[in-house]
């Protein structure tokens, strides 16, 4: 049982990585694109 909760943390961390990953990326690439067409 404590295995498996434990188990459970390290999944739900590893999915915050990847979202917080995920969310940096995109504002990366709006920001990107947003320099390339020069807006204020």
């Amino acid at each position: 049982m404590h295995v498996f909760g434990a188990f459970q943390i390290s999944e739900f961390r590893k999915y915050q990585l990847n979202r917080n990953h995920h969310l940096v990326w995109q504002m990366a690439s709006i920001r990107r694109v947003t320099r390339s067409r020069k807006f204020p």
